[in-house]
């Protein structure tokens, strides 16, 4: 085995506490004996050594995890049957033989290709089938490692007290810290969540490069705790407060707390009122006022109404508003130029998009153009839209346009992949593209509104859409995708997922 391979300050990282256990010891021998039995594998399917090493991580805290009984995998694994009615995505795993005490070589199977997928895939656009053979070897290598160890493994139980303590969930500055660590750096999210943080630190970067370093550090810390309550993570691409419900379960005496937190992203608001207990805020951008729970801001400037502006983001739990992050303050003077936008049910105006459409397109919410000009000739003589729209000038250099309405939504518009839909209807289908870029269409992020490719599988009409692995079986490649469809575009679309709800 080479010596420090893995270090014990990487093992310690997915873990919520800074001192070491006698548990993390063993633990740590264990990741670097995956790392070294991956190896032995001899495959030609290369990965970055450190993605190989954090996987090893990944996998041996999934063993940790079931040994110590933490939760984190049930969670996973029970939402996912209450989902799609099985245990996991791709494996034909039978409920009868899977074991949730117990390690499973299909959980192996999935953590390598998930950890893969999120770390490698997504950020090369490189897309690894679940049942790639060499991928299966490696499982089956690491399992066996693992099932070796199975009977002696030690149980951490500080962890396992930390995350079942009901104190947590009492405390929202304690519960905060232990969501923190759950979205950036637990074995099950950090994979999802690596790219988000990396995008704001950039983000952060670019946008405030004149700020001092602890500048900057104050800046990712406020707009990481809005990121953290707001965006989709883990495999099944949940908010925190599912993957907190799931983990506390029903009975938890603040079950209810936990369900109902949500979040306000940062906004500039003016103080409206003070009391002893709470600041009356009112948004300046929108119709929006609310009460924020005073003892919430560790330190307070003399608040003026009408006057005070306060940047902040909040968190709704324990029956009240609460400061989020970090505060900024300032006067309403440097907000002369800014009003408020007036409220727009758009329901309404949906709503009668949609029944417009229809009546003019032969009943269907679904229409096909080859060039902008004949889109733009429907919309503006048939859906008797003002001509020259400026709406759609990004637009007008693309090809194959497709036209979709929602009750919901109303018009939603996806360019270039009218070649992969079957339809009769459809003159651009052409079987050859579909089948290389059909599957595109589930985990490119912005490439076909959610509701459309909602849409177009449950009407059978992207039946190329496949994801090949070595033995090119166009019927098995094929049903890994369209009975897995809704995990996949949960998993890789993320926030584009949500799109179609209030999240």
């Amino acid at each position: 085995m080479q010596k420090n391979r893995i270090n014990m300050n990487e093992w310690m990282e997915l873990h919520p506490y800074d001192k070491t256990e006698f548990t993390d010891n063993y633990y740590l021998k264990i990741a670097n004996e995956l790392a070294d039995s991956w190896d032995k594998c001899n495959i030609q399917f290369k990965i970055h050594e450190k993605v190989k090493n954090r996987i090893c991580l990944y996998v041996t805290a999934y063993f940790e995890d079931i040994i110590s009984d933490f939760g984190l995998w049930n969670t996973f694994v029970t939402k996912h049957k209450d989902f799609y009615d099985k245990w996991l995505p791709f494996y034909d795993v039978q409920s009868a033989e899977y074991l949730t005490d117990e390690i499973n070589l299909a959980d192996v199977k999935f953590i390598l290709w998930y950890s893969i997928q999120e770390l490698a895939g997504k950020p090369l656009h490189n897309i690894l089938p679940p049942t790639f053979g060499p991928l299966q070897t490696v499982a089956e290598e690491l399992y066996k490692v693992l099932d070796r160890e199975f009977e002696k493994a030690p149980i951490n139980e500080r962890l396992t007290k930390l995350m079942k303590k009901d104190t947590i969930y009492k405390s929202l500055p304690l519960l905060k810290q232990y969501l923190n660590w759950l979205f950036a750096h637990s074995y099950l999210m950090e994979p999802s969540t690596n790219e988000k943080i990396m995008e704001t630190q950039n983000f952060v970067q670019k946008k405030f490069e004149k700020n001092t370093p602890e500048q900057k550090n104050m800046i990712m810390y406020g707009i990481m705790q809005d990121v953290i309550l707001s965006y989709p993570c883990g495999p099944l691409a949940l908010h925190m407060n599912e993957w907190l419900c799931a983990l506390a379960g029903k009975e938890h005496p603040e079950y209810e707390n936990i369900r109902q937190l949500k979040v306000k992203q940062t906004c500039n608001c003016v103080v409206e009122h003070v009391t002893d207990e709470s600041i009356t805020l009112s948004n300046i951008m929108k119709e929006d006022s609310f009460d924020i729970n005073k003892a919430s801001f560790k330190k307070l400037p003399e608040l003026v109404p009408g006057k005070t502006v306060i940047t902040a983001g909040y968190v709704w739990y324990g029956g009240r508003w609460n400061l989020n992050g970090i505060a900024a303050f300032n006067d309403i003077a440097n907000y002369a130029n800014v009003h408020k936008q007036p409220h727009r049910d758009l329901s309404k105006i949906h709503a009668a998009v949609y029944a417009k459409f229809l009546q003019v397109n032969g009943n269907s919410p679904i229409a096909y153009f080859r060039s902008f000009d004949e889109m733009n000739d429907f919309l503006v003589k048939k859906m008797e839209w003002p001509d020259n729209n400026k709406t759609f000038d990004a637009i007008k250099d693309k090809r194959n346009y497709i036209l979709f309405v929602s009750e919901d939504k109303g018009l939603l518009i996806a360019v270039d992949i009218a070649e992969c839909v079957k339809d009769n209807n459809n003159p651009m289908y052409d079987h050859q593209v579909a089948e290389k870029k059909a599957f595109l269409l589930f985990v490119n992020k912005g490439q076909c509104p959610i509701e459309l490719l909602e849409y177009l599988e449950e009407e059978g009409k992207l039946p190329d859409a496949c994801l090949f692995d070595e033995t090119k079986n166009m019927e098995k490649g094929c049903k890994l995708v369209h009975e897995n469809w809704d995990f996949i575009a949960r998993m890789f679309l993320n926030e584009f997922y949500w799109a179609n709800t209030n999240q």
